[in-house]
């Protein structure tokens, strides 16, 4: 059977949602207006924008180079962010799931793929390799909520 990923990533899978759907259930219940998502996104991008200058992520991202139609192209950063977006642009956008809503394609989040890892280890294993642990797991915790509002599930406490 042949699935669209693209949806299948935006979407919900208990409640066949979309995540923007889920977005504006909680900006009903929680009384958010689009100003206060615009303003959010705003004060998200120019904290981007200060990290990104002061190379807080330069460590972070080990750059790539990635088969474009031109030849390579080297991913060295997000490509995500706009921090010349103005509160007056991000005005002028329709609401992408509900009409008057609040999720526009200025203020939601992109839609993208990335890639992380991470390596976890015994005691045993970190000294058989000589490794040096950056973190140790003393913890977890499972929690979840109701998939029409799950932008606010909780995390561990």
């Amino acid at each position: 059977q042949l699935e669209d990923t693209l949806w299948a990533g935006l979407t919900d899978l208990h409640i066949k949602t979309p995540m923007g759907i889920t977005a504006e259930n909680l900006a009903e219940k929680y009384e958010i207006t689009r100003e206060d998502c615009d303003n959010y996104a705003y004060q998200t991008q120019q904290r981007w924008k200060a990290a990104h200058e002061a190379g807080y992520y330069t460590a972070e991202i080990a750059p790539i180079d990635v088969k474009a139609k031109k030849g390579k192209v080297a991913m060295a950063q997000d490509e995500h962010p706009r921090p010349q977006t103005t509160l007056e642009q991000m005005a002028k956008l329709a609401p992408v799931f509900k009409k008057g809503g609040t999720v526009t394609a200025a203020n939601a989040s992109g839609v993208s793929n990335g890639a992380a890892a991470v390596v976890i280890a015994s005691e045993d294993a970190v000294k058989e390799h000589k490794l040096t642990p950056l973190a140790r797991i003393v913890a977890y915790h499972a929690s979840g909520c109701d998939p029409s509002i799950m932008g606010i599930g909780e995390g561990p406490h």
